[in-house]
């Protein structure tokens, strides 16, 4: 049976962008009590013009996995969850048993969860393990209500 294994939360700040903004956007995914406790891991790279970028990373695993469904699910309207729908084949990696999600980081620093296909986005990557087939994903979405 397929199940979630991970959750991880990704996005990227670049030396223009204020720090407190960014970490806004990205707990702004997780419902309160969660965002609390998370721990974010900070990575300082060079660009490839010598410019910093930080990445921050959140990886969630078990209750906190489901707790971060759950809430994204309260939180997306019904059309961001018809466009999950029907672009589940182009978002989910079957042989990764990976869904792949992008959420506009402009739009989570205000308190809004919209889907994007842009560059300044935070990435949400959703690990299944177990044996099952897309269908079985989906059903998993639609059981906590991401999709309808």
């Amino acid at each position: 049976m397929i199940r979630i294994n991970r959750v991880e939360l990704l996005t990227y700040g670049h030396a223009t962008e204020d720090e407190s903004k960014v970490l806004k956007a990205i707990l702004n995914l997780l419902p309160r009590d969660l965002a609390k406790r998370v721990n974010t891991v900070k990575q300082i790279v060079k660009g490839h013009y010598g410019n910093l970028i930080t990445i921050y990373r959140i990886v969630l695993r078990g209750r906190d996995s489901i707790a971060f469904l759950e809430y994204l699910a309260t939180r997306l309207s019904d059309t961001e969850k018809n466009i999950l729908k029907l672009s589940f084949p182009l978002r989910y990696n079957g042989h990764a048993k990976k869904l792949y999600l992008r959420f506009d980081k402009q739009q989570l620093f205000l308190g809004k969860i919209v889907l994007s296909d842009g560059d300044d986005v935070v990435k949400v990557v959703i690990s299944f393990s177990g044996r099952g087939s897309r269908g079985d994903v989906l059903e998993i979405l639609r059981k906590y209500g991401v999709v309808k």
